[in-house]
């Protein structure tokens, strides 16, 4: 991975969002855990409320057995024993029994007994006949043995009930003619008293008892109140035990020091990371750059001769290595000082990248000399236009201490063929270089000092 000038503020970045994305699994997990803690204790509220309810309806379906299961039973119910039936039979319908009202039926389905808190009711006036459809309907279908009661919740005079009925019928199935069998009701309301005792009984709060119409309550859960059939026809609802939201807001200031440590934990490593590497980023770039022009040096351009992008061009004769020197550096550097050599090479330095295209290379190879590499499918042209360029600029001279200096390069041109190396074209270029130098000297051109 390449390392950049900006990678010191990525580093910190890239921690922080990791402080970010780490303290929001912890805050997303601790969430989870207080979801997963609420519907544990809600499903389980919800069996609770349903084991109670069904409690409920089994201890009426007993009293019903325990009645009519019953030889004596069958016998004064046959024979209508007035006060047999209203001794035993009604007084379940009584404040020590488990029923508001009990009904008796023939076996046309007439009612023949009623009772409601202990006394009899006469007259068929009194007798709540959509309990007894219901009931009625439902015990023609269980069998004589075993014997058999139905349960559930009814509405009766917009009210709601729980009912469970079965026949009146000998202990021995021989005795008993299905068809014949008197039928025993026994319910008893479903009232407010009866959902606060279950709300105690299962330790939970606001017990409501809704129906088809009734707006739902917010915050709520709720099971279904089911009749004979197991159709819902009304809901007793109460407010969702949420023991995962009460360690949740136990746990906030825990979580909230926790994430404000995972944060400074990451933004201190980062930093310390960022700052490491702003170090390493500037040891490469001081161990590969010139530090006196900027340029590269011979570490920096042998990296740079590493890209496959360059190396490919090489191999296909793409690129061409042109050699500089700096004529007549020694005499600059003797009358004028080493710093305005220094000048001098700054400045040789700046124009050569100047005259340069975008993707070629310029660096400093030596103490006045300078290489470029140009690369053109025509890499011979690019590089005689390159070195046209340079040539021109190098006609303006320098100022230095008040006076002006000119300076003027010698190069060499060595263009790439294929399959040719790096050594080789470099070589070439810098026996060229010489051989211009010596050209230039042969022919006594002004020195380079004015």
């Amino acid at each position: 991975m390449k390392l950049k000038r900006n990678d010191a503020r990525w580093i910190i970045l890239m921690d922080v969002l990791t402080s970010f994305v780490a303290i929001a699994a912890l805050w997303g997990a601790v969430v989870w855990l207080t979801t997963v803690a609420n519907n544990m204790a809600q499903n389980q509220s919800r069996a609770l409320m349903q084991s109670k309810l069904e409690t409920v309806s089994t201890d009426l379906s007993a009293v019903v057995r325990f009645i009519g299961f019953w030889d004596a039973a069958a016998d004064w119910a046959s024979l209508r024993d007035d006060q047999a039936v209203a001794a035993n039979i009604g007084s379940t319908a009584s404040e020590r029994g488990p029923f508001d009202f009990v009904y008796i039926l023939d076996s046309l389905g007439t009612p023949i007994y009623a009772f409601e808190s202990g006394e009899r009711v006469v007259g068929e006036f009194y007798t709540n006949y959509e309990l007894v459809n219901v009931a009625r309907a439902a015990v023609r279908t269980t069998p004589i043995e075993p014997y058999t009661t139905v349960s559930g919740f009814v509405m009766s005079e917009d009210r709601l009930a729980m009912m469970s009925a079965g026949r009146i019928q000998a202990m021995d199935p021989a005795a008993t003619e299905r068809e014949l069998a008197p039928v025993l009701i026994g319910a008893r309301w479903f009232t407010e008293q009866d959902i606060i005792k279950i709300g105690e009984a299962i330790g939970v709060d606001g017990l409501q008892v809704e129906y088809w119409n009734s707006v739902r309550r917010p915050g709520t859960i709720r099971t279904p109140l089911l009749d004979i059939s197991d159709r819902a026809i009304a809901y007793v609802s109460w407010i969702a035990p949420r023991p995962g939201d009460v360690l949740f807001d136990a746990a906030k200031p825990v979580l909230l020091l926790l994430s404000l440590i995972i944060f400074a934990a990451s933004f201190f490593v980062g930093r310390t990371a960022a700052r490491q590497t702003s170090a390493i980023v500037k040891q490469m770039t001081l161990a590969r750059t010139d530090s006196m022009t900027g340029l590269m040096n011979r570490n920096g351009l042998e990296r740079r001769l590493s890209d496959p992008d360059v190396m490919d061009a090489i191999r296909l004769g793409h690129a061409a290595v042109i050699y500089f020197d700096l004529n007549s550096f020694k005499p600059l550097n003797d009358k004028f000082g080493h710093a305005a050599g220094d000048v001098a090479l700054t400045m040789v330095g700046k124009r050569l990248v100047q005259s340069t295209r975008r993707g070629d290379l310029v660096a400093r190879v030596g103490g006045d000399e300078f290489l470029a590499v140009v690369f053109d499918e025509n890499a011979t042209s690019a590089a005689e236009a390159y070195v046209q360029r340079i040539d021109q600029k190098m006609l303006d001279p320098i100022r230095y201490d008040g006076e002006d200096i000119r300076l003027s390069l010698s190069h060499g041109i060595s263009v790439a063929h294929p399959n040719s190396t790096w050594e080789e074209i470099v070589r070439e270029a810098d026996v060229r270089m010489y051989e211009h130098k010596s050209t230039l000297k042969a022919a006594r051109m002004p020195s380079a000092v004015a």
